[in-house]
């Protein structure tokens, strides 16, 4: 990124916001992770080794271009649902043709969250090391079935014309967050920025102490 770019970008920041430094650093922060993300992409092959076994859709803050840590979402949406075999199958596939540091798969996952917050479906985590940053894939496997029903739950951020202003206060309290630990998920923090207009620290703090 360019001097003459960073000078734009803080003007853009500074323009109504409180914390003005602290929101240009990880404007900024949030291109370069989209930037590395495209290129583990590419180097890892990832996309082009699930297609074999599905449709293969990025969800969550990488699709939306609101990142602000190393975490890629990733959905293969099969006919049906996804079983052990299945799993099984696309998960060796994947450790036996790319470089990732760590790879973990659950199936029997009993979380009360499946279902919810998470799908109903069996799930692959890979990390991996790029640039002194801790890279995450969550890969959930599941059925067209179970990927249309999710459609239809929650704020998906990549699927709307976000305006500036949105994006801002999105990136904005998404950061806060992690920062000071307050532990709101990203679909607390779309509602509240689009459907409640908050928008401001101080507005976010006053209803994390409600």
């Amino acid at each position: 990124m360019s001097f003459a770019e960073i000078l734009i970008l803080k003007k853009f920041w500074q323009t109504g916001f409180d914390l003005a430094d602290f929101c240009m650093e990880n404007f900024i922060k949030s291109k370069q992770l989209r930037e590395s993300a495209d290129a583990l992409l590419r180097s890892t092959n990832i996309l082009n080794l699930l297609s074999k076994y599905g449709e293969v859709i990025i969800k969550g803050s990488y699709a939306a271009d609101l990142m602000i840590e190393g975490d890629i979402d990733i959905h293969v949406i099969g006919k049906d649902d996804f079983d052990k075999n299945k799993t099984l199958e696309i998960f060796n596939d994947i450790y036996r043709n790319s470089n990732f540091r760590s790879y973990f798969i659950h199936g029997d996952w009993d979380d009360v969250r499946k279902g919810n917050e998470f799908p109903n479906g069996n799930y692959i985590g890979l990390k991996i090391w790029k640039a002194e940053e801790k890279w995450k894939f969550d890969i959930w496997l599941m059925s067209k079935e179970e990927y249309e029903k999710r459609r239809h739950t929650g704020i998906s951020v990549a699927d709307l014309h976000l305006t500036d202003e949105q994006r801002k206060s999105i990136l904005l309290l998404k950061f806060y967050n992690r920062e000071k630990k307050i532990g709101r998920t990203s679909q607390e923090i779309y509602k509240m920025v689009l459907e409640d207009n908050i928008s401001t620290i101080e507005e976010f703090e006053a209803i994390h102490k409600m």
